[in-house]
């Protein structure tokens, strides 16, 4: 799966800052993660974080449902303006066409 498949990683910190996202980015890597945190609440949140970065890497429309969430949660607070990316390579059969 990556390239921390089977290592453990034991990040103090890890409620905010650069721990909580390397707790995420080894996880997705494929490490375990144990994390260390003083403040409960910081400590809950960077698992939660953990967690969600675990079913993110193995599930592959993971990312693009919480994307859609996102979006929901967005339109909900009755914003005027949304940023809705879209890949390049769904262009790419119109741009080929239009250089005909």
């Amino acid at each position: 799966m990556g390239r921390l498949d089977g290592k453990v990683a034991f990040i103090t910190g890890a409620g905010s800052g650069i721990a909580r996202a390397a707790s995420r980015i080894f996880t997705r890597e494929g490490a375990k993660v144990v994390i260390a945190e003083l403040k409960p609440e910081l400590g809950q949140a960077a698992e939660k974080l953990v967690s969600a970065a675990k079913a993110m890497a193995t599930e592959p429309m993971a990312l693009q449902l919480r994307y859609l969430q996102t979006l929901t949660e967005i339109g909900v607070e009755q914003n005027t303006t949304v940023v809705f990316p879209i890949p390049m390579n769904m262009f790419e059969g119109l741009m080929k066409h239009q250089g005909e």
